[in-house]
């Protein structure tokens, strides 16, 4: 999305924050989304074009990909009441099969997610694949293999392909594509026992998935984005109900709230979401943003709490 960001962000930046103020606000019988912290990272080294985000079980250690073909590590520092304060120092290297001297369109990563033995996913779009790491950082840095996809991934539009991979506790993998068909749905397929299945996703036509995250019950959650030269950037979170990933052939994000910083703060480009540790029985949540190596953008790591009214999410990560 680097182009279109760019073009369109110049004049985004001026609208007023207000001006969107109501989009994005949750309904009483879905689980409550409360802002919790923001780190700016500025225009630190290394922190730009940050795309897909993990963090470890640990909570504390978080890594990334850019959509230029690198892998980030970086430790999170929290305060007393698990406040999202700082960051660490970042290491940074090419991830593994990526030539960084190759054309942009064959090194765009968009995604990362962990599998339940360790392993890391990374999905691409340009030559839209999803490549399977071994463990680790160095298993990062490793050649992959490439999974085999339906063969409709290939017909997806170079700049709207793969953004959202989520993976689930028992191994299953969903992928939402950026770009939505003629009937106004985003293709979608989920990977369960080795097969693949096809699925679509609704949302509102203005909005298109960016990163999806599975929570422990099995609900969805997906990170959407909306571009308009009158109300600018605009970001929001979905949920689709784990009986809905379970059968329903197309999905529909129910809307959680906005995800973007408290105002008068601008809204930014959140392109990566991850979930930590629970803790006092409420769902954690980083969401970052990709500035395009911009100077009209920039990263934000923001931090988000999703608490269920009733019966909470099933304990674990």
């Amino acid at each position: 999305m680097l182009g279109l960001v760019k073009r369109l962000l110049a004049v985004a930046m001026f609208v007023p924050a207000g001006a969107c103020a109501m989009l994005g606000q949750p309904t009483d019988e879905e689980p409550l989304l409360s802002f919790v912290a923001m780190v700016d990272l500025g225009r630190r080294d290394l922190l730009g074009g940050v795309s897909g985000l993990e963090v470890d079980g640990d909570g504390i250690t978080a890594t990334a990909v850019r959509d230029d073909g690198l892998a980030l590590q970086f430790p999170l520092a929290f305060d007393a009441d698990g406040k999202l304060v700082d960051v660490g120092a970042v290491r940074a290297a090419p991830l593994g099969g990526v030539d960084l001297e190759a054309p942009k369109g064959t090194r765009d990563a968009e995604a990362l997610r962990r599998l339940p033995d360790g392993s890391w996913l990374v999905a691409y779009e340009g030559d839209h694949r999803v490549v399977r790491h071994a463990a680790d950082w160095a298993g990062l840095l490793a050649p992959p293999i490439r999974l085999d996809l339906p063969a409709d991934i290939a017909t997806l539009p170079p700049n709207k392909g793969l953004e959202s991979v989520a993976v689930a506790g028992d191994g299953t993998i969903a992928i939402l594509a950026e770009a939505s068909g003629d009937d106004g749905l985003h293709r979608t397929w989920l990977r369960r026992d080795g097969k693949w299945i096809g699925r679509s996703y609704r949302t509102d036509p203005a909005y298109q998935p960016t990163d999806a995250v599975f929570l422990p019950n099995g609900d969805l959650l997906v990170l959407e984005r909306a571009f308009s030269l009158l109300l600018g950037v605009r970001c929001r979170l979905t949920r689709v109900p784990a009986a809905d990933v379970a059968k329903a052939e197309a999905w529909e994000g129910r809307v959680l709230g906005a995800i973007r910083p408290p105002a008068p703060e601008a809204e930014d480009n959140f392109e990566g979401l991850a979930l930590l540790p629970e803790k006092d029985g409420a769902v954690r949540l980083l969401a970052v943003s990709d500035d395009n190596f911009s100077d009209l953008q920039r990263t934000l790591l923001l931090q988000f709490t999703l608490t269920y009214q009733a019966a909470g999410p099933n304990k674990g990560r």
